[in-house]
C-alpha cells in the first residue's frame, strides 16, 4: 500500500485579502501605539515601522525626569490603522523618532502637521479632537475613534505586518505534514 504525504498550511489570520486565485495576503500581526497629545513628535521602538533611511540625531528630551540630551534616530514612520468603518489606511509620518528603549506613541498634532504637508491630503480636512473618554483622528471623510483605557491612555491598533503567501513563499506559518 502506497501512502501519500499531504501538507496542510495552518494559519490563524486576523484578516485575509485575496488578490488573485494563486495569491493570498494574511494580516496576522498587530501592535498597540499610545496616542499622546503631549508628545511633540511620533515615536517607535521598532525599525520595521520606518521606511527609508534613519538618520542619527541628538534631541533634548523632556520627561518626568527633567530635560536631557538623548541620541535617537529620525525617519519616516509608515503606520496602518483602520477607520471606524473597518477600512485599512496607511500613513507616512515624516520627522518621527526611533528609540529602541522607548514605546510606540502617535502624537496627533505631529500626525496632523505632517499630513497637511503631504500632497496626498492637500486641501483635505485633517484634525483630531478628544474629551475625557475618547480621542478621534479625522482625515477626509474618515474617522478613527480610540477610547481611553484604565491607565487613561488611548491606544490605536496598528497593522504592522502583512505577510504574502503564494506557491513558493511560506514565511511565518506552520506547515503540518500528515
Amino acid at each position: 500500500m502506497k501512502y501519500r504525504r499531504n501538507n496542510i498550511l495552518y494559519i490563524q489570520p486576523n484578516e485575509v485579502k485575496t488578490t488573485s486565485p494563486r495569491e493570498v495576503w494574511f494580516d496576522g500581526t498587530t501592535a498597540q501605539a499610545g496616542i499622546d497629545n503631549r508628545c511633540t513628535a511620533s515615536i517607535s521602538n521598532d525599525t520595521r515601522d520606518f521606511i527609508g533611511k534613519l538618520t542619527p540625531i541628538t534631541i533634548n528630551l523632556k520627561s518626568y525626569k527633567g530635560e536631557e540630551q538623548v541620541e535617537m534616530m529620525k525617519g519616516t514612520l509608515l503606520w496602518h490603522w483602520k477607520d471606524d468603518e473597518g477600512k485599512l489606511h496607511s500613513f507616512k509620518i515624516p520627522n518621527s523618532y526611533f528609540d529602541p528603549k522607548g514605546s510606540r506613541f502617535l502624537s496627533p498634532q505631529h500626525w496632523v502637521r505632517e499630513l497637511k504637508k503631504s500632497n496626498k491630503f492637500d486641501g483635505k480636512t485633517i484634525g483630531y479632537k478628544g474629551d475625557d473618554e475618547t480621542i478621534q483622528l479625522m482625515w477626509n471623510s474618515h474617522t478613527t475613534t480610540c477610547k481611553y483605557e484604565k491607565e487613561r491612555v488611548a491606544n490605536i491598533t496598528l497593522h504592522v505586518e502583512q505577510v504574502k503567501f503564494d506557491e513558493q513563499v511560506h514565511k511565518r506559518a506552520r506547515i503540518l505534514t500528515l
